[in-house]
């Protein structure tokens, strides 16, 4: 994913699970001391220096106390280069045998209910990561509930960011997964080609120091393609079908939001970033890195031409193309007279729909409902580390 300016974020709202929520004075202490032993991890290893280490515990500490200090220097901390595993792209590997199994929770979201669920399952994370993005390192890895379950390829992204806050990994999951509902809504419409988004999940590592987080999602064989970001950015091979996408987005949310940074293989999309109008109270649910606000909307609205996809779902044009080329539907418009205004607010940004219900159990097999919440956001050390 891909950010250009990171916003000011806000504190989630009530509704979102008491244990993600950080409006407390208690919490907020537990957190400084987590990020203090975290730090104090990094010096353990020599990621950091001892002057650095120094320098950062007394800014948490003044945290604490609430006092101010003068910096013994301007220097930003600089964590070492080993800290981050080379990246040696790579094919998945044709079996995991090789690779260490644990035990792990796993946490499914379920945008109609705004619930999360729990599970869990084995896992096996390869050491060596693949890719790598602007915030995340990918790994190969798969995981199965029972010892006789088929080994499928997953891929575990693992944030580059040794204090990154675990709150991130929830909503990255929670926006993606408000998108794949979203593409439900843009394919009733018969566009030219239909769009989805994988389903995504949080693994728990248990076993861990810290019992980091990480996404991790199906793996998805082909040409990777990124055809818009957060800011402005449309690829030079512009396909109508993506650009349409994040139009229809905007206007059935009533413009309010907007699901953009829409990468993937062919129109099967992962890793979106959503924008939401500072004025709306979703703007505090899902305030993501990559959330620009209304400054993020007013962006696309600059940059977005209007395409034939557009033009078919009677969405008001924004800077429509002279030349209507690429994907074009076989009728000009759909029969419909406009799409239909989705009721967003900041409980659950869209409703349920007629499609099959989201916990299924199909695709891995292991997955059940369960009352209990997400973890408790106790540390902002990350797994990449420690692998």
């Amino acid at each position: 994913m891909s950010t250009s300016t990171t916003p000011q974020r806000h504190e989630p709202e009530s509704s979102r699970p008491p244990t993600i929520a950080r409006n407390t004075s208690t919490s907020r202490n537990a957190e400084v001391w987590d990020s203090i032993r975290a730090l104090k991890d990094l010096l353990d290893q020599q990621y950091i220096s001892q002057e650095e280490y120094d320098e950062r515990k007394d800014q948490l500490v003044n945290q604490l106390t609430g006092t101010r200090t003068m910096p013994k220097s301007s220097k930003p901390l600089v964590i070492k280069e080993l800290a981050v595993p080379q990246v040696i792209p790579h094919h998945p590997p044709t079996s995991f045998a090789h690779v260490r199994a644990e035990r792990a929770k796993v946490w499914l979201f379920d945008p109609r209910t705004g619930k999360w669920s729990e599970s869990s399952a084995t896992v096996k994370i390869e050491t060596q990561p693949f890719a790598r993005g602007a915030l995340r390192m990918c790994y190969y890895c798969t995981m199965f509930s029972t010892p006789h379950s088929k080994e499928e390829i997953f891929v575990a992204k693992l944030s580059i960011d040794p204090f990154e806050e675990r709150q991130t990994y929830f909503t990255d999951v929670e926006i993606q997964m408000y998108s794949k509902q979203f593409a439900e809504l843009f394919n009733k419409y018969n566009p030219p080609k239909k769009v989805d988004f994988v389903q995504a999940y949080l693994l728990e590592l248990v076993e861990r120091k810290h019992s980091p987080l990480c996404g991790v999602e199906k793996y998805i064989l082909g040409e990777y393609r990124k055809h818009n970001n957060n800011f402005g950015y449309v690829s030079e091979e512009e396909r109508n079908t993506p650009q349409a996408f994040s139009h229809f987005t905007y206007e059935a949310s009533d413009r309010k939001l907007l699901i953009c940074d829409i990468q993937g293989v062919g129109d099967l999309y992962t890793d979106p970033q959503m924008h939401t109008d500072d004025n709306e109270q979703l703007s505090n649910r899902l305030m993501s890195k990559g959330n620009l606000g209304t400054r993020g909307l007013e962006k696309f609205k600059e940059v977005h031409q209007c395409n034939a996809i557009c033009t078919y779902l009677r969405l008001p044009p924004i800077n429509a193309k002279i030349t209507l080329d690429g994907t074009i539907p076989v009728s000009k418009v759909m029969q419909d007279t406009r799409v239909e205004i989705i009721s967003v607010d900041n409980k659950n940004p869209l409703p349920k729909t007629a499609n099959e219900p989201l916990l299924g159990g199909n695709q891995i097999g292991m997955y059940t409902t369960s009352e209990s919440p997400p973890p408790k956001a106790s540390s902002s050390f990350n797994c990449c580390n420690l692998l």
